[in-house]
């Protein structure tokens, strides 16, 4: 590892081949357990949480402490260690015997965590080969020179606030688990095609997303129809544009207040299940790509991959079947608490009246129930809920424009990120930062629970 690399490294974060730790504790041992259950990873030891390098004193003594920890796992974990500077790189390759235990138990790689593997998971871990992974495939057909979109990379970059230059791009993919070096060849897996590529039909003609508006509650009569094949953040962009653009709007009014847009369908929920469809979708099946189709009486988001473990974890635990994919879309602050989607789901739409089931079939379906419009004389109709009006933000008349713009985010969403913010607004994620403290400041702002998994409360 050289000074470049370790720079990129930690501007990257976290990841799922990555984990920071400022000394040795006893957690070590899950991500040993969990990095070799899964694809390999490095733990850089002397490093923040935020990746800020603080240093640690490199001994013997704390090299073979690491080693027995390794040794005591089942099966023995051997790391490779090494150090730069003051900081020390536990390498960990893909174990060749898995599944791997530690003290606690199984441990696995989900996004930028190691998460406890239950009984039937273990199970299902041990006679199934349903853990071989499409994304993490290296794709031979790719040619880094002619087919690799280096602004679509850098798009990434920017979403996931990592800084880096453009003849450090193979250093970056590399380290996101992306690009592989073999011999005197660059390659990159299925995971980058799918997300980089300049034409990812080229290679995966079935990685579209498939819209459908039709007329009635069965698929007869089709009003509109769009096909999107480019990148997966395209196609997500596409299909969101889409359910937009058909789905109706209502009006939620708050007392005597003005009056505020929002669609039939909560945006959050829908967004929730298509980036769902994108991230767990088995793309070894090549029959049919994902389908959004909206009837006058719901809305269905379909994609191909049954759950991969027990139905009674559903909603509960989150099984990624494309770890790199999961981890990207994580990097970029579209996916927030692993294993939560779901819940969020029903939350929201519970809140709106609004039915939502799921199918967890060999097609995994997600409908969301939609609501008979009433006929009304009024040239523009409008709803008034019956039952708990949402609450509308109101200016404070002793705060900037700035800062009420971020108020009203947050009262919208409490449980919004500092970076999706940043991204709302197209600002600076430490510009945000500095106006949170702001408001916290002043008072009117409270922070309910850790700086991950927590939410934002209001208090004026």
């Amino acid at each position: 590892m050289n000074k470049n690399e370790l720079k990129i490294i930690l501007a990257e974060g976290e990841g799922y081949g990555t984990e920071f730790k400022e000394s040795l504790d006893r957690s070590i041992a899950r991500e040993m357990a969990a990095f070799s259950n899964s694809s390999g990873g490095r733990i850089l030891l002397g490093v923040t949480d935020k990746g800020e390098p603080r240093g640690i004193k490199i001994t013997n003594k704390l090299k073979a402490a690491i080693t027995d920890i390794g040794r005591n796992c089942d099966p023995p974990i051997a790391p490779s260690i090494e150090a730069f500077g003051n900081i020390m790189i536990v390498n960990i390759a893909e174990g060749a015997n898995k599944p791997y235990q530690c003290g606690e138990g199984f441990f696995m790689r989900t996004g930028a965590v190691s998460q406890k593997l239950k009984r039937d998971e273990i199970l299902k871990f041990i006679i199934s080969d349903s853990f071989v992974y499409f994304d993490k495939e290296i794709n031979r057909d790719f040619n880094i020179s002619k087919d690799f979109d280096k602004n679509k990379f850098k798009e990434v970059l920017k979403l996931a606030d990592i800084s880096v230059k453009e003849r450090y791009y193979k250093i970056a993919l590399k380290n996101m688990g992306i690009g592989k070096i073999s011999g005197n060849n660059y390659h990159i897996n299925n995971a980058g095609v799918l997300m980089f590529a300049k034409d990812p039909e080229k290679f995966f003609r079935h990685s579209f997303i498939t819209c459908v508006l039709y007329q009635t509650d069965e698929k007869v009569k089709i009003l509109d129809r769009k096909d999107f094949t480019g990148t997966l953040l395209y196609n997500y962009d596409g299909a969101l544009t889409f359910l937009k653009k058909h789905l109706r709007l209502e009006y939620i009014i708050d007392g005597a207040g003005p009056r505020e847009e929002v669609l039939e369908i909560p945006q959050s929920a829908l967004r929730e299940s298509l980036l769902n469809a994108i991230i767990h979708r088995d793309y070894y099946d090549r029959r049919a790509g994902i389908f959004v189709e909206i009837f006058r009486n719901r809305v269905d988001i379909t994609n191909k991959g049954a759950l991969l473990f027990s139905k009674k974890y559903f909603g509960k635990i989150s099984v990624p079947r494309n770890p790199v994919l999961f981890d990207l879309f994580h990097r970029i602050h579209f996916i927030e608490k692993i294993g939560s989607g779901v819940g969020r789901i029903r939350n929201v739409c519970g809140e709106r009246g609004i039915k939502v089931g799921f199918d967890t079939g060999e097609y995994f379906i997600v409908s969301f129930g939609r609501k008979t419009p009433q006929k009304t004389p009024q040239k523009t109709p409008q709803k008034t809920p019956q039952k708990t009006p949402q609450k509308i933000y109101r200016e404070k008349s002793n705060l900037t424009e700035l800062e009420n713009k971020v108020l009203k985010i947050i009262h919208k969403e409490n449980g919004i990120s500092q970076k999706q913010i940043a991204l709302i607004l197209k600002l600076n994620v430490y510009t945000v930062r500095e106006y949170i403290k702001k408001l916290k400041d002043k008072k009117v702002l409270g922070r309910i629970g850790p700086d991950r998994g927590g939410k934002w409360k209001v208090l004026v």
